[in-house]
């Protein structure tokens, strides 16, 4: 059984800022990655909130890789940012849309770098 925690945020000074974060034995409503970069979420359960599951915003090179992103009111996953990847994970069950990814400068003709491989969205 997992435990049961309502938030991880990477963006607070006493978590990892790089690195990998494990889920193993947490069931989280929300993860929340403001402020972080070169960090690898992998093995997640994030579940249960009327807001998106996994908020990224100004990421950059965050990886995000087998998790299991359920029910949740808004997006399952929203990544935003530069040389990101989300790979191997399974979206179901979101009110307004499974994954959205954007990044790059379209004024300056930049791409985001970002990387989406092998999700499964439901």
């Amino acid at each position: 059984h997992p435990t049961y925690a309502p938030t991880f945020s990477l963006g607070l000074p006493d978590h990892c800022r790089r690195g990998t974060v494990r889920g193993d034995s947490h069931l989280w409503e929300q993860v929340d990655t403001a402020g972080v970069e070169f960090v690898t979420i992998a093995g997640f359960q994030i579940q249960y909130s009327t807001a998106t599951g996994l908020m990224a915003p100004s990421a950059r090179n965050v990886t995000v890789q087998d998790c299991h992103v359920t029910c949740h009111g808004q997006e399952g996953v929203v990544l935003v940012g530069h040389g990101n990847r989300l790979l191997r994970n399974v979206v179901a069950h979101t009110g307004c849309g499974g994954i959205s990814v954007s990044g790059g400068n379209v004024p300056a003709l930049r791409r985001g770098d970002n990387v989406v491989q092998g999700n499964r969205v439901a």
